[in-house]
């Protein structure tokens, strides 16, 4: 019996996983807090108002990460029947069908990339990968670059001294990543000037008050 998305409990799968997205802690955290408020309100726009409430971070610092999620494409600005509001659900599938591949790559015996890959960047590199920067090919190809974008990626990333800067062929890698999931969608988060009276009550009656 496969597994469906129902049966994976997200802010699980998110805190397992979430290193493989590249998102900090605090993207993170958020995400598990804007998860709650959404599953309680299905048409919620998130703004730094709304999550100001379930926060420490300043509002500022709210606006900021959620510029930066909605960039990533991890949250979704929704315009649907002369309604906007915010949406995971992309991302949800995304974190899902990444697990199934993973589950069936483990069960196929192949949870690597190919060593062809390897070879040429050790040989590019003039020595064996070490486990970091064998973890952020892994991580590319999690986010479904190829192999000849990565191959790109590191030969135009070489130093003067003939080594692959990995944190430089990550943000090449990071600008490919966004041109091939990013809209062009024209909503930046807003302040919130009233409250919705049933985006309450997650955890208790602190999350209204």
């Amino acid at each position: 019996m496969e597994l469906s998305q129902s049966d994976i409990d997200f802010s699980t799968l998110l805190l397992k996983r979430y290193y493989y997205y590249r998102l900090s802690d605090l993207e993170c955290f958020t995400i598990l807090i804007c998860n709650q408020l959404l599953n309680r309100d299905k048409t919620l726009l998130l703004t730094r108002d709304v999550l100001s409430k379930h926060m420490a971070s300043t509002k500022g610092e709210i606006d900021s990460i959620l510029n930066e999620l909605i960039k990533k494409g991890i949250i979704e600005i929704v315009n649907s029947d002369d309604q906007i509001y915010s949406s995971l659900d992309k991302f949800k599938k995304r974190i899902y069908d990444d697990l199934i591949k993973d589950i069936r790559l483990e069960k196929e015996g192949n949870t690597t990339p190919s060593s062809s890959l390897y070879s040429y960047l050790e040989q590019l590199n003039d020595r064996p990968l070490s486990s970091l920067e064998r973890d952020y090919i892994s991580n590319w190809l999690k986010d479904g670059i190829s192999e000849s974008l990565i191959k790109e990626a590191c030969v135009k990333s070489k130093t003067k001294n003939g080594y692959i800067s990995f944190k430089k062929a990550d943000s090449y890698v990071l600008v490919a990543l966004r041109s091939l999931s990013r809209k062009e969608i024209g909503v930046s988060t807003i302040d919130e000037k009233r409250e919705r009276d049933n985006a309450s009550l997650l955890f208790g009656k602190e999350w209204d008050e």
